[in-house]
C-alpha cells in the first residue's frame, strides 16, 4: 500500500496531457481522451527515462471526467476536474492531488506535480500510447 501512495503522482500526472500551449488558448477538452503513458521523469532537472517500477502504467481518460489507471493487477479509477491549466484528481470523492499542464502536443505532454501531503514536487513526460 506503502508503494501505491508514492506512485499515485506520477499516475495522476497522465492526466495532465490536456491541452494548453504556449500562448493563453484555452484548454482543448478532447486532447485528454485517450491513453497515455509516462515517458520521461525529471529529476535535478534532467529528464531520465522512467525507473522500471513505472513500466507499463497507463491511463485512459473519457470525455465524461471518468479516468482508469492500469498498473499491473491494481487497478484505480476515478473522476477529474479541470480549471485553467490545473486538473485536480478525485478518488472515491476524495481528492487525491493536482498537477498543472506546462506544454502539450497531441503526442506528449509537460507536467508539473504538486502533492504537498507526499512531499513531492516534480516534472514528468507523458505520451500518447
Amino acid at each position: 500500500m506503502k508503494k501505491l501512495v508514492y506512485l499515485l503522482p506520477v499516475l495522476f500526472s497522465l492526466l495532465v496531457f490536456t491541452a494548453c500551449s504556449d500562448d493563453d488558448d484555452k484548454i482543448d477538452m478532447s486532447l485528454i481522451t485517450g491513453t497515455w503513458e509516462i515517458d520521461k521523469v525529471e529529476i535535478s532537472g534532467v529528464y531520465i527515462d522512467p525507473p522500471s517500477t513505472f513500466e507499463g502504467i497507463t491511463a485512459t481518460f473519457n470525455a465524461d471526467k471518468t479516468f482508469a489507471i492500469s498498473m499491473g493487477e491494481t487497478p484505480l479509477g476515478g473522476t477529474y476536474e479541470i480549471e485553467g491549466e490545473t486538473i485536480t484528481c478525485s478518488m472515491e470523492g476524495v481528492e487525491v492531488g493536482e498537477c498543472k499542464i506546462l506544454k502539450l502536443s497531441n503526442t506528449q505532454a509537460e507536467i508539473q506535480l504538486n502533492f504537498a501531503e507526499l512531499a513531492l514536487n516534480y516534472k514528468v513526460r507523458c505520451k500518447r500510447k
